[in-house]
C-alpha cells in the first residue's frame, strides 16, 4: 500500500502557532503553550502524550479563554519528576501555576491528565479551583 507523501499537515501548522515555552518555576522548568486571554483555563494531557495534543483546543478556544496547555514533568521540555506519583505532578502542577500567577483555574485533563487535576484538587483545597473536567481512560 502506498502512503501518501507527507508534506504538512494542519495539525503541525496549528501547533506552530502555539510554540512551546520554558517557564521556571519552583519545581524546575516546566513547557507550555499558551493562547487567549479571559478566564483560566489547563489543560493536561495524557501519558504518552505532551502540550501539543491540545493544540486545535489552543486555537479554536483562544478567542474564549486564556489557556495553558503543560508539558508534564518528564514530557517535552519539563524537568522530570522524582517518584512519578500523582502528589509530585500535583506539585508540579502547583508550581506552574504559581509562576503563571494562575489563582482561580478551569483543570481539563485527559486519561493520565484527569488523575493529574483529581490529585491536585485534593491536595491543594486552598486554591480556589473553578471547575476540574476530567475524561479518564
Amino acid at each position: 500500500m502506498l502512503v501518501p507523501e507527507r508534506t504538512s499537515w494542519p495539525w503541525e501548522a496549528v501547533l506552530s502557532t502555539h510554540p512551546a515555552e520554558p517557564m521556571s518555576t519552583a519545581f524546575g522548568t516546566i513547557t507550555c503553550r499558551r493562547a487567549g486571554s479571559g478566564a483560566d483555563v489547563v489543560l493536561l494531557h495524557g501519558i504518552g502524550s505532551g502540550s501539543g495534543s491540545w493544540a486545535y483546543q489552543l486555537d479554536a478556544l483562544a478567542g474564549a479563554c486564556r489557556l495553558t496547555a503543560w508539558d508534564a514533568p518528564g514530557y517535552g521540555g519539563s524537568d522530570a519528576v522524582a517518584g512519578a506519583t500523582a502528589d509530585a505532578y500535583a506539585d508540579a502542577l502547583a508550581a506552574l501555576l504559581d509562576a503563571l500567577s494562575i489563582d482561580r483555574p478551569v483543570l481539563v485533563g485527559n486519561s493520565l491528565g484527569a488523575l493529574m487535576a483529581a490529585q491536585f484538587a485534593r491536595r491543594r483545597p486552598d486554591r480556589d479551583l473553578v471547575h476540574v473536567g476530567v475524561r479518564g481512560v
